[in-house]
């Protein structure tokens, strides 16, 4: 009779905390934070994802799973990624998710900011591109999975513009040697031609 009453007692509890569980309100923001800003054709840059929600009070971060979204591969090429230092890296298990990590059995995570991943690019045409990530959360590996409120929708994207590789601009030194050459042959090189034309 006692086990039943403390079942049941830990039974309501979890209804409860699963109802007024803060995080199934829209307390959750995915961040994408971008390393450079001026990016030029060549240029390699990350992009580091973070999860910021401030009502973890009452949940527990347990996993993530995400895909990639690039509008453009022409203009920049998704080359790699690292998991936050919270997760294990789970990716190579769901064929159909590109980045996934897990924190592994509870407790799980409760800090207001984590840091899920980070992206690796390469800029290799100029242009205009959208870059970020998109989760389907009626796929059970994908969103940002919590122990009471379940999977949210992780997908976020930002735009991002390269521009063309930079000429080199020539050094004060440089023009001024130029222009002491050319002066030299403007002046002497007459001379020289007046010189060479007596001889012959």
């Amino acid at each position: 009779m006692i086990i039943k009453k403390v079942f049941l007692a830990f039974f309501l509890a979890m209804v409860i905390a699963f109802f007024t569980n803060p995080s199934q309100s829209s307390a959750l923001n995915i961040d994408l934070s971008i390393s450079d800003t001026d990016i030029s054709v060549g240029e390699t840059f990350d992009i580091e994802v973070w999860a910021n929600d401030a009502s973890l009070s009452f949940d527990e971060v347990l996993a993530f799973g995400f895909d990639i979204i690039n509008s453009d591969s022409s203009i920049i090429r998704y080359d790699s990624y690292t998991t936050g230092d919270f997760f294990w890296d789970d990716s190579l298990f769901f064929s159909d998710t590109d980045v996934a990590g897990s924190q592994g059995l509870p407790p799980g995570i409760t800090a207001d900011s984590i840091l899920l991943a980070r992206l690796g690019y390469t800029a290799i045409s100029d242009g205009d591109v959208t870059l970020g990530i998109s989760s389907d959360i009626l796929d059970l590996n994908e969103g940002l999975i919590y122990l009471w409120a379940g999977n949210m929708d992780i997908t976020s994207s930002i735009s991002v513009s390269v521009a063309s590789a930079s000429t080199p601009v020539p050094e004060p030194t440089t023009i001024f040697l130029m222009t002491i050459g050319m002066a030299w042959f403007a002046v002497f090189g007459r001379r020289f031609k007046s010189l060479f034309i007596k001889v012959h």
